[in-house]
């Protein structure tokens, strides 16, 4: 553990300094970036499908 962790105070900047640091936490990290970013864009395309489909209703709104 580097004395920038051990002098941060909040858990924050230390679960940042660990993912730096750690090259499986960088890599979970994307991962989990990844699948967010996919899950967005499949839940925007749903949406546009939808509404497309059926103009009188709204959706995830």
């Amino acid at each position: 553990m580097n004395e920038l962790a051990a002098n941060a105070g909040p858990v924050i900047p230390k679960v940042i300094i660990e993912i730096a640091n750690n090259v499986n936490a960088k890599i979970l990290a994307g991962f989990i970036f990844i699948l967010i970013h996919e899950l967005s864009v499949f839940m925007y395309s749903m949406k546009e499908k939808l509404t497309r489909l059926y103009p009188n209703y709204t959706f995830f709104d």
